[in-house]
């Protein structure tokens, strides 16, 4: 069966993958286009501050104080009509005393957020700063250690707040936009490229898939049919009790899982006849305790049959458990309620009934008003209660679809009831 809603499903997830991918890819980018931006902004104003050195008279430190606001006054006026500027200046000597300062407009709240970096003048050469954003501008606060040159005679520091102008930040923005853009377009289209091709090699595996799926299902058919004829049955009778055991699986919102679990165990409920010989599995009258002893085996060897099998080891649950009963006198293990595996209970009730319901060589065909009233006996004691409820409720239909099918039909009606089960499917390691 081919998975009509494949190619979208592909697409969903290339889709969902490539926008993680993107996000993930995008949001690095953007922090590496930051990392850029701030080291240029912050490069600009730092070599701006330095000018500051090569301005400085030589006897700045003893000028009036008007003096030296002036001369910082002047240098902030020189280059603020520039879109990126300095709105503030302070000097300080190499004891971190203030010598002047100047600054544009009122900066009252500006000069808060100056103080709370605390002049963190470095001891090293290297400049530092520290971004400020403050009613929807940017400023970067920097710290520059002066030394040689004009100002040789008094090492000290400039601490300025560059501001950068509305423009410069409309571009900074556009740039890391732009930057995600690039990424974002690149994945989209690459998932443009390669869907095609993802979508032929995604077809590709499905029919291998299938291929292989019907082959396992072939097996397990032909499996059934080999126990079937070592037990003087049909293997109308494996269709059959998968086919019941499926519907009520399915009433009851079984997970895929479990069905699939069920389907297995179905068709390889009795495997482990194979190891009971012919005198007691085809003797014509009642069993001995020593004869019923040996026959009860048949699930301990089914179970070491399938078990080596990681295809096959998915229905141990009932291979292993179609005996028990509900109220815990089955065996091999006597367990009993809920303890009993789901697919095993469900699994049991099919069974009986498709025994009840059709011909065997040692008895007729039980009417199927006879062999409900045989299960509700059996509630709580031999069945669960809950389930045997449930299927009572669709036994007629259920019966009055199988019951005249042919063995080529029930085979198409198996087919298409188990197939989808097994779509997309990975067994458990």
């Amino acid at each position: 069966m081919t998975d009509m809603h494949a190619p979208s499903t592909l697409l969903r997830r290339m889709v969902i993958a490539g926008l993680c991918l993107a996000l993930l890819l995008s949001s690095l980018t953007a922090l590496i286009e930051l990392e850029i931006i701030d080291e240029e902004l912050s490069s600009s104003a730092i070599r701006l501050a330095e000018t500051v050195q090569t301005l400085l008279p030589e006897d700045f430190a003893t000028l009036p104080e008007p003096a030296r606001e002036n001369f910082l006054t002047q240098f902030l006026n020189e280059q603020k009509n520039k879109y990126d500027h300095f709105v503030a200046v302070e000097v300080y000597d190499r004891e971190r005393q203030e010598l002047g300062s100047a600054h544009l407009g009122e900066i009252s709240r500006l000069k808060v957020e100056m103080d709370r970096g605390k002049h963190k003048f470095s001891q090293s050469e290297e400049a530092t700063y520290r971004r400020i954003w403050l009613d929807g501008s940017l400023y970067l606060q920097v710290w520059v250690k002066l030394e040689g040159g004009n100002f040789s005679a008094l090492d000290g520091y400039v601490e300025g707040v560059f501001r950068l102008g509305d423009d410069t930040l409309v571009f900074l923005v556009g740039r890391v936009i732009l930057a995600i853009l690039t990424v974002v377009l690149t994945i989209a289209l690459s998932i443009g490229v390669f869907y095609p091709v993802v979508k032929r090699q995604h077809r590709r595996i499905q029919r291998h898939s299938m291929e292989v799926t019907r082959s396992n299902l072939e097996l397990l058919k032909v499996l059934g049919n080999a126990i079937a004829k070592r037990d003087s049955d049909t293997h109308s009778h494996n269709y059959r009790v998968t086919l019941y055991s499926v519907h009520l699986a399915r009433e009851m919102d079984a997970s895929r899982d479990e069905i699939r679990r069920l389907i297995k165990g179905a068709f390889l409920h009795d495997v482990g006849k194979i190891a009971i010989t012919d005198r007691i599995l085809h003797k014509p009258g009642r069993l001995t305790d020593e004869e019923f002893a040996v026959m009860q085996e048949h699930t301990q060897h089914g179970l070491d049959i399938i078990r080596p099998t990681r295809w096959l080891r998915e229905a141990q649950d009932v291979v292993f458990g179609h005996h028990e009963k509900f109220d815990g006198s089955g065996y091999p293990q006597g367990l009993a309620g809920t303890d009993i595996p789901l697919a095993a209970r469900i699994f049991c009730i099919a069974d009986v009934f498709d025994a009840l319901t059709s011909q065997r060589p040692y008895k007729d065909a039980f009417p199927l008003d006879k062999s409900i009233a045989i299960l509700q006996e059996g509630a709580g004691s031999h069945f669960d209660p809950t389930l045997l409820t449930l299927f009572i409720q669709h036994a007629r239909d259920w019966y009055q679809q199988i019951k005249d099918a042919d063995d080529t039909t029930l085979d198409e009606l198996m087919t298409t009831e188990v197939e989808h089960y097994f779509t997309d499917y990975q067994p458990t390691l």
